[in-house]
């Protein structure tokens, strides 16, 4: 799957504050199908983040998930990221759709996550 070069504005993404820019994300770096890293600026130092990410289960590499960071951090100095939300979708295109449509309904649970990572 290649990542799209943009994601529309997400209300579920953009955490910070009521005062956001309306901008789309920039995909700023990836690997492959395993990893993408999303940026929007807010202005002032600001700036919103998206980072989508393959995770597998040890031992089992056709066994995977998708965990889907939703991110908030300033560029002064060096720079810093503040984890605000994650989620986690049985597939990278679940992932992605849901972005896209602003929703995360289609996020795993927890009962999800543990029947997952307890089967083999």
């Amino acid at each position: 799957m290649e990542f799209p070069k943009t994601l529309p504005f997400s209300m579920l993404a953009s955490y910070a504050t009521g005062k956001m820019r309306h901008g789309e994300y920039t995909l700023v770096s990836s690997e492959g199908d395993k990893y993408a890293f999303y940026q929007k600026d807010e202005g002032f130092g600001f700036k919103q983040g998206i980072e989508v990410e393959a995770a597998f289960k040890k031992g089992y590499p056709d066994k995977k998930i998708t965990i889907v960071r939703r991110l908030t951090g300033n560029s002064w100095g060096k720079g810093s990221w503040l984890s605000v939300g994650t989620d986690y979708f049985p597939t990278m295109e679940a992932a992605i759709a849901a972005l896209k449509a602003d929703s995360m309904e289609t996020a795993m649970t927890r009962e999800d996550l543990e029947a997952w990572s307890n089967t083999q």
